[in-house]
């Protein structure tokens, strides 16, 4: 009878056995098939990252890319631009080289440039100021002709000044709430412009500009020297660097005054 409830134990205890381990297992199999589905999301994560880095690579190098042709094409502009500015340079200077053989020829052989105040307003001082092409002109650029003597302008532009007259292009004018204005020289008496009036200029009966009349004196006295001074009224908007005068030096006893008259 011992034996028999031994044995009936023996059996029991191993059946528990069994059923733990069973549902340890079940565990272990629960457990794993969580970790396996875990692992599989962590990889898809992984191979997204991987993914998104090999986009975004991709992307930088396209972007570099880019901006290497970009960087080309620039350049490429930079230059094209620097040739046509050198050509177009180059092309005025071969073009006022022309213009000035031209107009040296043609006083040579007698011809004059002598524009009454109209055209010399409507055509030659607007076409200067609006900076469009002229033809054939004999009109000189000079920075700032009331600061030097009239003497000295005509000797140094005589192949051009027909007649003791010149007609220079300036950004500078006398400052008209001074009652005179000095000049500097070389090897000449010194002296100063005096002022006259203003007078309206028409061109078709249009007015067009004024002219004004200044007078050059030295040592108190009148030296005949004079220049008609010309500017633009009214005057184009928007000039990139401000307007131009234009201004008509002779000198009494040397040149008949033929179109203007102060």
């Amino acid at each position: 009878m011992v034996k028999r409830k031994t044995s009936t134990n023996n059996t029991s205890n191993t059946s528990r056995v069994r059923v733990r381990v069973r549902v340890e297992s079940d565990k272990d199999e629960e457990i794993l098939g969580t970790n396996k589905l875990e692992l599989r999301k962590l990889k898809r994560i992984r191979e997204e990252e991987e993914s998104l880095k090999i986009s975004f690579r991709l992307a930088e190098e396209l972007e570099r890319q880019e901006l290497e042709r970009l960087a080309c094409v620039s350049s490429s502009f930079a230059a094209c631009r620097l040739e046509i500015r050198a050509a177009e340079i180059f092309r005025k200077q071969a073009e006022a080289l022309k213009k000035r053989e031209l107009e040296k020829r043609l006083i040579s052989l007698g011809y004059t440039f002598n524009p009454d105040d109209g055209i010399l307003l409507h055509h030659h001082l607007r076409e200067k100021c609006l900076e469009n092409a002229l033809g054939f002109y004999a009109i000189l650029e000079e920075a700032d002709i009331y600061a030097k003597h009239p003497q000295n302008l005509i000797e140094n532009y005589r192949a051009l000044a027909a007649g003791n007259v010149g007609y220079f292009f300036t950004r500078s004018r006398p400052n008209e709430t001074q009652p005179h204005t000095s000049t500097s020289t070389d090897h000449v008496q010194a002296g100063h412009w005096i002022f006259g009036k203003e007078l309206d200029v028409l061109h078709q009966g249009e007015k067009v500009g004024v002219k004004q009349l200044l007078e050059y004196c030295a040592a108190g006295a009148k030296t005949g020297y004079k220049i008609i001074e010309y500017r633009l009224d009214p005057c184009p908007d928007n000039l990139k660097d401000g307007p131009w005068f234009l201004c008509k030096l002779y000198k009494d006893g040397s040149y008949m005054e033929v179109q203007s008259s102060l």
